[in-house]
């Protein structure tokens, strides 16, 4: 029993001796020198640190969930102060006057309508029946076609004032606060008062100014605006303080807009308005000094924030709509008290074309005045638009281009390039689109993509070779499935595959090794080979710095550029032109009611194309809004007047007995009132078919 006693408390000794010492004062110690209670501490120390750690993850979280809920509560709170301006905006709209100017307008989505408003009334009637729209954002803006003029929906004075007359069209682009409020955190210096785009501001007898309180003020209230009053002081200084006596907050504290005040006491809501959406401009000439005259220290300080017209405004960013960089770009149009003249021959029109836009006088940023020889008709923008079609469909038929008509590659073309057709074309291409022109919707994709600066990111194939010799050669190669078929491919081949420089391609046959050649000849044919005419052509393009734009906003300019099914329809065209009636009642009122019967069906008829009596070609919806306007499609802008509808009774058709006319400079067309349908569809379809030329009447 002793043994086993002893042989226990050996084997125990052993083990403490592996485990631990004893130092000279009697102090446990580790292996690695360290006590006991060290130990402890450095654990103690570890896990404070741990814990301390999951502390600021959690309080990370917590902050992180608090700033996404007040983020929630802010855009909720926004969207209640947008509904209720729009509420506030329907309760306000006035009827539909039986008379007064007739306006289009085009909203954000594209779509259109038409409404007749009494322009010597406030402009805020205006505002008000677009911001009842029920996707109205809080505050928006309305630009008017034709002109540099961009009309902010908290600005007051009647419609006159602003130049919107009958006909005229508007284009409205809605704007979110947040988009405000971004760009305000971009400027360095704050906006005066005078600079601040909101309601119209005059003086009274005191000198001081105030508020218009008949503007529109739906856009916020101060009592909608979390944050502080701001008042006067007695020195004029604005001071900031609680109402309730607590802590006010600061300026930047505040989510929404900045607050000034004057001696009245009255709290006024201003918003700093980014450039994009409200270029700044000029007030238009036709502006009376007496209208003027209340608000000529404010148009001072507008005047002279204004941009030099010659200043490059730079490439949009990416949240740009297509709307709003061609707004942007048809800002830089000049008006038009000097036009550039161009002499065209109908038979050559890119003859006169290339030496009107190569004058040294030629100023890419004012309108046409073009003169077909041997016509009669002066030029106030219908020969312009027929010009413009023509010479862009002749464009996309020069041999600088190749492939389908709706896909179009630019092609090497040496005699071309030695005379800058390329850049040439590029030059009117971009002219016409930002003049209100067609679309050249005619490039295929690889060539938009190289237009855009990803001609290295491209992955051509043999069907994009659009020379017929060429692309038979490569695919030859790339059908080669023997040593024998690929030896007489490269033979055939073998000018091509030494100007690519891929002879080395040819030593030797796999499967791996011809594909390795038949990528190289074809991005050889279809990119590297077409670089230079690329380059001249792009040159074309940035005259109006289309270029930058394309490569800013790739995605938003596609459709400009890019081959697109026409979506021209005829609830389109009947939607497009105003009507102008006789007197209701009158016997001229009845004829055309059943004439506008008549073009109705004649609409849904030319919808899918009617053949013409003389050349047998179709007749569509396109040669009708030629016939009207001089313009094959609808520009992206719309037209800068509404077309309208008027009609040749017996004593006003003396000209062509029974035969419609149009006037394309003013748009209107001039249908004639006869018996029945089939006699009227002849008719018009006789003179969409054979009407080509101008005749001044």
């Amino acid at each position: 029993m002793k043994d086993i006693t002893d042989r226990y408390n050996d084997l125990s000794e052993e083990e403490t001796s592996d485990t631990e010492t004893v130092g000279t004062t009697g102090v446990v110690l580790q292996n690695d020198g360290h006590s006991l209670a060290e130990v402890r501490a450095l654990q103690d120390a570890e896990y404070n640190a741990s814990l301390a750690v999951d502390r600021e993850r959690e309080a990370d979280r917590l902050r992180l969930a608090a700033q996404s809920e007040r983020e929630e509560q802010r855009l909720a709170s926004r969207e209640v102060r947008r509904t209720q301006a729009i509420q506030r905006r329907r309760g306000r709209v006035q009827e539909e006057p039986c008379t007064g100017a007739l306006l289009q307008i085009k909203y954000p989505d594209d779509t259109m309508e038409m409404r007749r408003f009494d322009i010597s009334h406030s402009i805020q009637e205006l505002f008000d029946h677009i911001g009842s729209n029920e996707v109205a954002s809080e505050i928006f803006t309305v630009h008017l076609a034709g002109s540099r003029s961009t009309l902010e929906s908290t600005l007051d004075e009647t419609m006159e004032f602003y130049d919107i007359q009958d006909r005229s069209t508007l284009l409205v682009m809605w704007a979110s606060v947040e988009h405000f409020l971004e760009n305000e955190d971009a400027d360095t210096d704050h906006m005066s008062l005078e600079e601040v785009p909101g309601p119209s501001r005059r003086s009274n007898d005191t000198g001081t100014p105030t508020d218009n309180e008949d503007a529109d003020t739906d856009h916020m209230s101060l009592e909608e605006v979390p944050g502080p009053s701001w008042r006067s002081n007695d020195t004029g200084t604005p001071t900031e303080h609680g109402d309730d006596g607590t802590d006010p907050m600061s300026l930047e504290e505040v989510p929404g807009p900045s607050r000034r005040s004057y001696d009245t006491g009255t709290p006024t809501v201003t918003f700093h308005m980014p450039d994009v959406l409200f270029p700044r401009r000029r007030r238009a000439a036709t502006t009376t000094a007496s209208n003027r005259q209340d608000e000529d220290d404010w148009q001072l300080s507008r005047d002279e924030a204004i941009l030099d017209d010659s200043e490059d405004k730079g490439p949009a960013d990416d949240k740009e709509t297509l709307m709003e960089i061609l707004v942007r770009l048809m800002s830089n149009v000049k008006d038009q008290d000097s036009k550039n003249i161009i002499n065209v021959d109908r038979a050559s029109v890119l003859d006169g074309g290339f030496r009107g836009f190569s004058r040294p006088s030629f100023d890419p940023w004012r309108p046409l005045d073009v003169k077909f020889v041997g016509e009669d008709g002066f030029d106030t923008g219908g020969p312009m638009r027929e010009f413009m079609r023509l010479a862009t469909t002749a464009i996309s038929e020069l041999a600088i281009f190749g492939g389908d008509p709706t896909s179009r590659m630019i092609v090497l073309d040496y005699m071309s390039l030695n005379k800058r057709r390329y850049f040439q074309a590029g030059r009117m291409l971009g002219y016409f689109l930002v003049h209100r022109g067609p679309c050249p919707s005619f490039f295929s994709p690889l060539l938009y993509s190289m237009i855009a600066g990803c001609a290295d990111e491209v992955n051509p194939n043999v069907m994009d070779i659009t020379d017929l010799d060429l692309q038979l050669q490569v695919q030859m190669i790339a059908d080669a499935t023997t040593v024998e078929d690929f030896r007489q491919a490269v033979q055939k081949a073998e000018d091509l595959i030494s100007l690519a420089g891929c002879v080395f391609l040819t030593v030797g046959f796999n499967d791996k090794q011809r594909d390795t050649l038949v990528n190289a000849l074809t991005r050889f044919v279809v990119v590297d080979r077409v670089r230079g005419p690329i380059e001249q052509f792009q040159d074309g393009l940035q005259v109006m710095g289309l270029v930058k734009e394309i490569q800013a906003n790739k995605e938003a300019l596609r459709s400009l550029f890019v081959y697109t099914p026409s979506s021209l329809g005829s609830e389109q065209i009947k939607q497009l032109f105003t009507i102008k009636w006789s007197v209701q009642g009158s016997n001229r009122a009845g004829l055309e009611r059943r004439i506008i019967s008549y073009w109705f069906d004649l609409l849904l008829d030319l919808a899918v194309g009617v053949d013409g009596p003389v050349t047998k070609q179709k007749v569509g919806l396109d040669t009708l809004l030629t016939f009207a306007t001089g313009a094959d499609c609808i520009p992206p802008l719309g037209f800068e007047t509404i077309p309208s509808i008027l009609f040749l009774h017996d004593n006003d058709n003396i000209y062509l007995e029974g035969m419609p006319r149009s006037n394309t400079c003013a748009m209107e067309l001039h249908l004639p009132i006869v018996g029945d349908f089939e006699t009227f569809k002849d008719r018009m379809v006789a003179a969409l078919e054979m009407a080509n030329t101008f005749t001044a009447i």
